[in-house]
């Protein structure tokens, strides 16, 4: 299965337009909460978690980029779920368990500070 590679954009525009879906995925996953929720634990921490900053930043913009990549470059044009089922029949229910457990405590941990 051969496919033509995209024209290369010749405007700014056109590399704009070019993004795709990895500048939504980039948009909706790093946004304003970052930046509250790193400024409230460096005020009540101090520097002391400074290191699990820089490594969960470094994480997430290696994650984000090969989702956005995977994404772009799907050959076999399925969808993520589908191509961990493809790595491992149960990294997709893990992945899901994980994501309502930290959803989960994320909200837990949020609701103090939005009730006091």
């Amino acid at each position: 299965m051969s496919m033509t590679p995209p024209p290369v954009p010749a405007s700014f525009w056109g590399y704009v337009k070019s993004f795709g879906p990895g500048l939504v995925v980039v948009l909706t996953w790093l946004g304003a909460d970052d930046l509250v929720s790193a400024a409230m634990a460096g005020s009540q921490q101090g520097y002391a978690l400074m290191w699990a900053l820089a490594i969960a930043l470094l994480i997430r913009f290696a994650f984000v980029n090969i989702i956005a990549k995977y994404h772009l470059c799907n050959q076999r044009g399925e969808t993520l779920m589908a191509a961990f089922n493809r790595l491992h029949p149960a990294l997709p229910v893990i992945l899901g368990v994980a994501v309502l457990v930290f959803g989960h405590f994320y909200g837990a941990y949020m609701i103090p500070e939005v009730l006091f």
